[in-house]
């Protein structure tokens, strides 16, 4: 079976293949929604399209493998820490292609994190590429686990500045303080 239209599964539903043999289930247009996708059995959803987890803010199970294939993309809008897309797979998956992060009125803050997708294993693989859409360049850092993809919001380069500056002041004064302890020590 091949999927070259828009497929919205609602929450609740499932969209089932019931195809056989290698490589039977591939998408090359959108699958979307809050449902669940279910693979063949011994089968993978190899992705060569779009998947967007998700009614604007939502999660979508893979019940199976997902082969996610080099042209293929994946992706989360953000809201706030609390309301994010997620992607579940149920058992492998293999990455690849591009991973996208559309911005829905979440102001980031260095330090913040969305687990944006869990699986039961990873082949040691990642995402070729990251777009960013609604944030500015550089501002999130994909980390890759075992079971997990999280994505986080990275300190811009001018908090780095401001961060060494401020560590090289207080260097400064704890050298000057160090300094005055000694010459009050010695005229004591």
């Amino acid at each position: 079976m091949s999927n070259a239209d828009v497929v919205n599964i609602s929450t609740g539903g499932t969209f089932q293949s019931s195809c056989s043999g290698a490589d039977c289930f591939v998408n090359t247009g959108i699958m979307q929604g809050n449902g669940t996708i279910q693979t063949p059995a011994n089968n993978e959803l190899v992705n060569s399209g779009v998947i967007n987890p998700g009614d604007a803010i939502g999660h979508l199970t893979i019940d199976g493998d997902l082969n996610q294939a080099s042209g293929g993309v994946i992706n989360f809008q953000l809201a706030s820490l609390s309301s994010f897309d997620q992607l579940t797979v149920t058992d492998d998956v293999t990455l690849g292609g591009e991973i996208g992060i559309w911005n829905l009125g979440y102001t980031p803050v260095a330090g913040d994190s969305f687990v944006v997708a869990t699986f039961d294993d990873r082949a040691d693989t990642t995402f070729s590429s990251l777009s960013l859409h609604g944030f500015s360049p550089n501002t999130f850092q994909v980390f890759y686990h075992d079971h997990d993809v999280t994505v986080a919001v990275v300190p811009e380069p001018e908090q780095y500045l401001m961060l060494l500056a401020g560590l090289g002041l207080m260097g400064v004064v704890a050298r000057r303080r160090r300094n005055c302890i000694r010459r009050c020590d010695e005229t004591v």
